[in-house]
């Protein structure tokens, strides 16, 4: 068995049932050789880039819209003006992409933003879908806020999908037809 001998130790000063000093120290141990303490993402990048001109995004911004993202971040996302291709940080690695964003970033920006990364993100279009409906009828997101940052930020498979999601657009509302088919005159 490929085991630490700090979790050996450890292991049996827990059947043994005793509280150990030793043991909380083997323990200590075994979990600063695991993760590394590293300086937060955002201060590795105000020394990398000083002009502060990038976005952070990915997972860890995506999950918490709540539209089905479940994915675990590997390698964070970095958007910056210029700069594109993965970068070693401080022992981590990073992807910049040259990307445009606005200069203060509303959720429904991130939105666009999951949306055109569907792929990495392990979203499956159906599911992006109905939560995006969800979230929209509960009024979490704004409407028209949307339509213009996928307008701006979005791919055209995101604007479709987005029309998909929000049915009572104002053509359709008005009761004007949406079918694209010419009608036959007969």
């Amino acid at each position: 068995m490929n085991v630490l001998p700090e979790v050996r130790v450890d292991r049996f000063l827990r059947r043994k049932r005793k509280p150990d000093r030793i043991g909380d120290r083997l323990r200590d141990l075994a979990d600063r050789r695991r993760r590394r303490l590293r300086p937060p993402l955002k201060q590795l990048l105000d020394q990398y880039l000083p002009d502060h001109d990038y976005l952070i995004t990915g997972p860890s911004v995506w999950k918490r819209l709540g539209l089905g993202c479940h994915t675990a971040e590997s390698i964070p996302l970095v958007y910056h003006k210029h700069r594109t291709g993965f970068q070693q940080m401080d022992g981590e690695l990073i992807e910049f992409r040259a990307r445009r964003f606005p200069e203060h970033p509303s959720r429904e920006f991130f939105v666009v933003d999951l949306l055109n990364n569907a792929v990495r993100a392990g979203l499956q279009q159906m599911i992006a879908e109905r939560a995006l409906r969800r979230a929209l009828l509960k009024k979490r997101l704004d409407r028209a806020r949307l339509a213009s940052e996928a307008d701006e930020f979005g791919t055209p498979a995101t604007r479709k999908l987005i029309e998909k999601a929000t049915p009572d657009t104002p053509a359709t509302a008005s009761g004007a037809s949406t079918s694209r088919r010419p009608s036959r005159a007969g």
